[in-house]
C-alpha cells in the first residue's frame, strides 16, 4: 500500500512541477484548419448529392426539395463550426494573456501557482484583520515603517517574545 501511495505522490509532484509559463501552444492552428477541413467538405457536400441523385435519376421536385433540406442542415453546421473556430481562437488568446501575466509573476509551475495562490490568499486574509482592527492608516504605515528597525524579531512579533522571556 505504501508503494502506491508513492507511486501517487510522485505522479501528484510530476504534474505540480510542470511548467505553466513561457513558450506554451495549445493546438488552436491544428484545430482551426481541421475545421477548416470539415467545413469545406460539408460544404461541397450538397453538390456531390445533387450529382449523385441526378445519377440515380431522382425525380426533380424531390431532388429539389432534399437538396433544400440539405442545404439548410450543413449552413447550419458550417455555422456552428464557424462558431467553434473562433472559440478557440478566444481561448488562444486567453491563454496567450494568461501566460504573459504568470510569467510576468515568476510563476513557473503550478508548485510555483499553489504557493502565489496560498500566499495572496492568506495576505487578503490578514488584510481584512488589519482592517477589522478599525485603525487610521497612518498609523498602521507608521507600525509598518518601524518593523525593519526592530531588527529579525520571530514570527510571533517582538510583543510574544517580551513575553515568553519574562
Amino acid at each position: 500500500m505504501a508503494s502506491e501511495n508513492d507511486t501517487n505522490h510522485a505522479a501528484d509532484a510530476g504534474v505540480n512541477s510542470r511548467q505553466v509559463s513561457g513558450e506554451q501552444e495549445f493546438g488552436v492552428e491544428s484545430i482551426s484548419e481541421v475545421l477548416d477541413k470539415v467545413i469545406e467538405e460539408i460544404r461541397q457536400g450538397p453538390g456531390r448529392i445533387e450529382k449523385d441523385l441526378t445519377e440515380a435519376r431522382i425525380v426533380g421536385k424531390y431532388r429539389t426539395q432534399l437538396m433544400r433540406v440539405w442545404d439548410i442542415q450543413a449552413e447550419q453546421a458550417c455555422s456552428m463550426l464557424e462558431d467553434v473556430k473562433a472559440r478557440a481562437r478566444g481561448y488562444k488568446l486567453f491563454g496567450s494573456e494568461l501566460f504573459r501575466e504568470l510569467q510576468e509573476k515568476g510563476i513557473e509551475s503550478m508548485d510555483d501557482w499553489n504557493e502565489y495562490a496560498s500566499v495572496t490568499e492568506r495576505d487578503g486574509e490578514l488584510f481584512a484583520e488589519i482592517c477589522d482592527v478599525q485603525t487610521s492608516v497612518s498609523h498602521i504605515r507608521v507600525c509598518l515603517a518601524s518593523f525593519p528597525e526592530m531588527g529579525k524579531e520571530d514570527d510571533l512579533g517582538p510583543e510574544t517574545r517580551k513575553k515568553s522571556g519574562d
